[in-house]
């Protein structure tokens, strides 16, 4: 989730501003092990940004979950096995911090011990590379868009990536949104399955 779409920015950087394998190749030479692995640890590094910046998007997403919380915490089930397991009722578990504190500690509960065949970390992968690739569609968009106008001739193929990218970033939000509401009720089956 921050290798690729960090790689895909780098990659970008490379080809329309350029300047991003110089320092190494002007202190090692063209050693093509040695471009390899900077361009990993550089790809990682800018998907760890990539991660910081895309964060943000995550506040839009976590009020619409206020009845997927609330509608799994009403199940009995899950009632009786958070009380079992928290020492708590749910009710008193959200007057700390309402039904995403709930949720949050019930996400926790099962991602660490990892329940056998679950699929939440996959399913928060998805989502993790979702988000990561919304921000940077969108930093692509920017570089491309400002190396197209600085050109005195631009073909149609200048045009694709600038045009491009606001269609994926789109795409990956929505996805990115659908798998951090599948990524929820997964939590909650698996805690259901773990109880």
């Amino acid at each position: 989730s921050m290798a690729v779409p960090g790689s895909c920015l780098i990659l970008a950087w490379n080809y329309y501003v350029g300047g991003v394998t110089a320092p190494v190749v002007q202190f090692f030479g063209k050693n093509t092990v040695i471009l390899v692995v900077y361009f990993v640890m550089v790809s990682y590094l800018s998907g760890m940004l990539l991660q910081e910046l895309s964060k943000r998007l995550e506040k839009n997403w976590v009020k619409d979950l206020d009845t997927l919380h609330t509608q799994w915490q009403s199940a009995p089930k899950i009632a009786a096995y958070y009380q079992d397991r928290f020492g708590r009722s749910i009710e008193e578990g959200r007057t700390n911090g309402g039904s995403q504190q709930v949720g949050r500690e019930i996400f926790l509960c099962v991602s660490d011990p990892g329940v056998a065949g679950s699929k939440l970390n996959l399913f928060q992968a998805f989502y993790g590379m979702g988000r990561n690739s919304t921000v940077a569609a969108f930093l692509i968009f920017v570089i491309a868009g400002i190396s197209v106008c600085h050109q005195t001739a631009i073909s149609a193929s200048d045009l694709l990536t600038p045009v491009l990218c606001p269609v994926l970033a789109g795409i990956m939000y929505v996805r990115s949104r659908r798998f951090y509401r599948i990524t929820q009720e997964r939590a909650y089956r698996d805690f259901l399955i773990l109880g």
